[in-house]
C-alpha cells in the first residue's frame, strides 16, 4: 500500500469510537438516581430556601449585577 493510499485510507476513517446510546434506554429513573445519589427527601420547606444575597441590598441590586454581568461577559466573548 503506498504512503497517499495510507493517508486516503485514514482521512475515510474517524480516528474515535463511538458510542450509540439511547437515552430512554440507558438512564435509570428518577428514583434509581436519588438512591444512587444519596439523596433523601427534604422534611422542611425552609431546608430549600438560599442564604445567598446579602440582606442589605434589595432584589433591583441583583438585576443590575447580573445585567452588568452579562455585559461582561458579552464584552469579553467579542475580543
Amino acid at each position: 500500500m503506498t504512503k497517499e493510499s495510507q493517508m486516503a485510507q485514514r482521512a475515510k476513517k474517524p480516528s474515535f469510537q463511538t458510542k450509540v446510546v439511547d437515552l430512554w434506554e440507558d438512564t435509570p429513573d428518577i428514583e434509581a438516581l436519588a438512591a444512587q445519589q444519596g439523596v433523601k427527601p427534604v422534611a422542611r420547606f425552609e431546608d430549600l430556601l438560599g442564604d445567598f444575597w446579602p440582606d442589605d441590598e434589595d432584589v433591583d441590586d441583583f438585576i443590575a449585577a447580573v445585567r452588568q454581568w452579562r455585559q461582561e461577559g458579552d464584552a469579553e466573548a467579542h475580543r
